[in-house]
């Protein structure tokens, strides 16, 4: 799994961000190797991307290569980043017809833990999905909520502060 950041231009607004991620659908959607993409803007707006999840290393390695930093620091005169993440666990609970293309305000949470179990919150509510995910010696849990509501009182029950919010009004499954 990768998690991609760029840093959004001022003039580049939450509709327009939103239009452009659907504008990049197809060309995603015949991408070797990616499975879904969970796009999504962080930091109140102040960076965009990606949550990729792929069939192998490999595909995202040819993704995410020198061209693609060069094509980022050409059109947004910034520097890209690319999270690396092993994915230990995923859990789905939405039946395999499930329409993600009709989500529009979906959230996706991602905490440090070393304590929770994806397999054990699943039973929240707005829960549609969960990775167990490993950084190094740091492990993590990313959950995609199905609305803000769930997703808030799910942040208000963690007990934790270290965490990363994703607001991702554009969802791609490829699998």
């Amino acid at each position: 799994l990768t998690i991609t950041k760029v840093k959004t231009p001022w003039f580049l607004f939450p509709f327009l961000l939103k239009r452009l991620f659907i504008q990049s659908k197809p060309e995603y959607s015949k991408l070797p190797g990616l499975a879904l993409k969970f796009y999504h803007t962080a930091d109140r707006g102040a960076n965009f991307g990606g949550i990729y999840l792929w069939h192998d290393k490999a595909s995202a390695d040819n993704q995410f290569n020198a061209q693609w930093f060069e094509r980022v620091r050409k059109r947004l005169k910034c520097e890209g980043r690319v999270d690396y993440f092993s994915v230990l666990d995923h859990q789905v609970s939405t039946a395999p017809d499930f329409d993600y293309h009709k989500l529009s305000s979906a959230y996706c949470l991602l905490v440090k833990s070393n304590d929770i179990l994806p397999a054990d919150t699943m039973k929240e509510k707005g829960v549609l999905e969960s990775f167990q995910l490993q950084q190094g010696a740091q492990s993590y849990i990313l959950w995609l909520f199905s609305a803000q509501k769930q997703v808030m009182d799910f942040i208000h029950q963690l007990n934790s502060t270290s965490y990363e919010l994703f607001r991702t009004p554009v969802l791609l499954k490829n699998l």
